[in-house]
């Protein structure tokens, strides 16, 4: 699969080359509080969990802002968690200092208290506002 960049040299619009490109990457996960986590930039959208550094800790971006950095709305994100311990994945406030909620499982969590993936298993996300995000564990 191209990547956005690829597409872009093609003569794609930027938005529409991100949605179509693959973009792939290989994190450690991090500390154990939103402040101490991983941080995870919008330029990806399907993240691979293959290291731990002194934690289990990861932050994704908030919604809306800079290409490359923050996630859009209707974008599809997956995680997948390849060690052999869970992680967390923590949601930062909004930009107006709003609490982000995730619905995962039939419930919802706050965002600063965090998802847990559990060992050798995917997540799959959605932005569906600035504040509200949408997702599947695997079972």
């Amino acid at each position: 699969m191209a990547n956005g960049e690829d597409l872009i040299g093609l003569g794609f619009p930027h938005f529409l080359s991100r949605m179509m490109g693959g973009h792939n990457d290989v994190v450690s996960s991090q500390g154990s509080t939103i402040g101490s986590a991983t941080p995870l930039l919008g330029g990806y959208r399907h993240y691979l969990v293959t290291a731990s550094n002194s934690g289990s800790g990861l932050k994704m971006p908030q919604v809306g802002g800079d290409i490359g950095v923050a996630a859009l709305r209707g974008d599809m994100w997956m995680l997948t968690n390849l060690l052999s311990a869970s992680v967390v994945l923590y949601f930062a406030n909004t930009v107006k200092g709003s609490a982000v909620t995730i619905y995962v499982d039939g419930g919802s969590v706050v965002g600063t208290t965090g998802v847990s993936v559990a060992a050798g298993k995917p997540l799959l996300l959605r932005p569906i506002s600035a504040s509200t995000w949408v997702g599947l564990r695997s079972a």
